[in-house]
């Protein structure tokens, strides 16, 4: 199997399993934290790499600003689990940097609801204000890192050969209890 097969066996037992209406930029979105770290961090890797390939730092802030802390840890240990250590650091980096921006925000004010118009329910964080500075503050190396990917591809896929029936029991487990 290739990783795009993995990849998407895993989505496909994760749509019958889990309520995906909402997620990682909603504050109620459940961050699969009913699966091991072993399990998330696929899914934390994927939205990692999918945020940063679209629209760089801003767009990963912008579209999960409601979680980014469990997404980026989870992905932390994902990178460092099947030894990418380079993306590993770079999370750390991303971690710091999005750390440094949230304390920048004086006097956060609460999240704000759009409630009306084709947005209608999304939630806004403050710290998804910071897009501009974000934008003009991005260190490009990690960027550039996670524009290339699929150099890494090759480690992803020998981890999820190994583990890949593991996940899949898992999340049917979680989904036959009720907890997905």
């Amino acid at each position: 199997m290739t990783l795009k097969d993995f990849t998407h066996g895993l989505y496909d037992e994760i749509d019958k399993a889990c309520d995906l209406s909402l997620y990682w930029n909603h504050p109620d979105f459940h961050c699969f934290r009913q699966f091991s770290p072993e399990t998330r961090m696929w899914f934390a890797m994927n939205a990692v790499e999918a945020e940063i390939s679209n629209g760089g730092l801003p767009q990963l802030l912008w579209n999960t600003h409601a979680h980014w802390r469990d997404l980026l840890v989870d992905a932390l240990f994902g990178y460092s689990s099947i030894g990418a250590h380079q993306y590993s650091h770079a999370i750390s980096e991303v971690m710091c940097f999005f750390t440094v921006l949230e304390q920048k925000l004086p006097n956060a004010p609460e999240n704000t609801t759009i409630s009306s118009g084709p947005l209608d329910g999304l939630v806004i964080h403050p710290l998804g204000q910071w897009g501009e500075s974000v934008k003009s503050e991005t260190p490009e190396k990690i960027e550039e890192l996670f524009y290339k990917v699929q150099t890494i591809d090759p480690l992803k896929c020998a981890v999820l050969e190994r583990t890949f029936h593991e996940r899949i029991n898992e999340i049917r487990l979680n989904a036959d209890d009720g907890n997905g």
